[in-house]
């Protein structure tokens, strides 16, 4: 009786299941039918009390945890999702101990959704540039390196490093208000002009940067480039803000974030130094 008690009136989820492909609910307390937001009827009439049909996450994975546990003799403390009956996605932390004379599983589960959701927003905060709303250096480079990693067999691709001309004059003669309203329109330029295509972001100060993939041709790096010098415009009070563009292109797959960074700055610094407001385009030899 005071096992029963225990089991129906304890506030985190509890389950027992059978050790079976499904995970067949054997016995749920009413906190686990609150959290999913089915009856016992409706689970047992829509998913036959499979809890296996309310898992997003892979159920291969899962199983293999499982599998593992059981040789081990080990508890399961894993967290994943699960669906709950609105549809919803709920992040839940699972442990379970296995009993081999009964065959099943008993089972504790707690929503850590809310956990999910603030360290997901932690962390998209420190990903991203506040001003911009772009991508920040730091992250910037993790995903350029990522991208250039996944691409297999022959790759293209190319890094456009961006410099605002004129912009210390902004922040000198209106103040870094002023001159934070020009970078935080310039990058909303950049997002508009490149979209979800590429990926972009703001190296600090007055650059940014944008990373390109399978460029077929430097004609077709020449028109991005261009458009990127036409777009990236802002006048205030007189005093005109343009942008400066230095390329690399890369068809051999060698570069990494660091050496195409190096490469893309020496054709920013050969149109600073000739003139302003235009684009530059280094390749490699393979192009």
């Amino acid at each position: 009786m005071q096992y029963k008690s225990f089991f129906k009136n304890n506030a985190c989820a509890l389950l027992i299941c059978k050790n079976d492909p499904y995970s067949t609910i054997v016995e749920a307390n009413d906190a686990f039918y609150k959290m999913v937001g089915y009856s016992r009827e409706s689970m047992e009439q829509i998913h036959k009390n499979r809890f296996s049909n309310i898992v997003c996450d892979e159920l291969i994975d899962i199983l293999d945890k499982v599998s593992n546990a059981i040789n081990k003799g080990d508890s399961l403390d894993y967290e994943y999702r699960i669906c709950n009956q609105k549809g919803e996605t709920l992040w839940i932390h699972d442990i379970a101990t296995y009993d081999p004379v009964s065959d099943q599983f008993y089972v504790v589960i707690m929503d850590i959704t809310y956990r999910q959701i603030a360290l997901e927003s932690v962390s998209k905060v420190a990903n991203i540039d506040n001003l911009t709303g772009l991508l920040n250096r730091s992250h910037l480079e993790e995903k350029i390196t990522q991208e250039i990693e996944s691409l297999k067999g022959p790759s293209s691709f190319a890094m456009c490093l961006i410099d605002l001309d004129n912009f210390k004059a902004i922040n000198d003669s209106f103040g870094h208000l002023i001159g934070d309203h020009v970078l935080a329109t310039m990058g909303e330029k950049l997002s508009v002009l490149f979209e979800s295509n590429y990926i972009i972001g703001r190296l600090g100060g007055d650059e940014f940067a944008v990373f390109l993939t399978n460029i077929d041709s430097i004609e077709t790096l020449s028109g991005i480039a261009q458009t990127i010098v036409d777009s990236l415009v802002f006048e205030f009070r007189g005093v005109v803000v343009s942008a400066s563009v230095g390329v690399y292109f890369d068809k051999s797959g060698t570069y990494d974030f660091n050496s195409m960074y190096e490469a893309a700055d020496k054709a920013l610094y050969c149109v600073k130094n000739k003139e302003k407001g235009k684009f530059d385009i280094q390749f490699s030899n393979t192009v």
